[in-house]
């Protein structure tokens, strides 16, 4: 076992402006964050890593309304996004998941930054499209390696990752 703290602050500051005219608004925005992060490991000192980050993570959207009156509109957006590693990411105590299985966490993983593209598109007030896509350089993998027949894994940033997620929503009534 280990005795592990972990601590993570997060202050941030937003700003937003908005632009409309007739069927047409344009939202823009701002946010500015700093993170700090210390996770404490008691059994792996010479391993305790603290981070601290500052980033600034712009939004756009452009939103069209086609027909108010039946509540017809489409939303392009796009933002930057930031993913912290989670605690048992950075926690560097060794545990053993089998008889040739070992895990640790890295407490120098770095953030993840994401950006987002959305569309969305209402038709009746009430019946919704989405579609995002999210694009990564540097996000977080699991790797294991394999020494003398034992598998350690642990966590690495770096790699590509993008996925792209769609659902519809139709509200059904089910009953009076």
């Amino acid at each position: 076992t280990d005795l592990y703290k972990y601590r993570e602050d997060v202050y941030a500051l937003y700003a937003k402006y908005a632009l409309i005219h007739k069927n047409l608004s344009l939202d823009f925005g701002v946010r500015m964050e700093h993170s700090y992060i210390s996770p404490k490991s008691s059994n792996n000192p010479e391993r305790n890593q603290s981070n601290s980050y500052t980033d600034v993570f712009p939004e756009i959207g452009l939103n069209y309304t086609w027909d108010r009156k039946n509540g017809h509109n489409i939303n392009l957006g796009y933002n930057r996004g930031l993913g912290r590693p989670h605690m048992d990411y950075l926690n560097p105590l060794m545990r053993r998941v089998g008889e040739y299985n070992y895990s640790t966490g890295n407490p120098l993983l770095k953030p993840t930054y994401y950006d987002i593209y959305t569309l969305t598109a209402v038709l009746f007030n009430k019946y919704t499209l989405n579609v995002r896509y999210n694009y990564s350089n540097d996000g977080i993998l699991g790797v294991t390696e394999n020494r003398n027949e034992i598998l350690y894994s642990t966590y690495t940033t770096g790699f590509n990752r993008s996925w792209l997620t769609a659902h519809i929503d139709i509200p059904l009534k089910i009953q009076k």
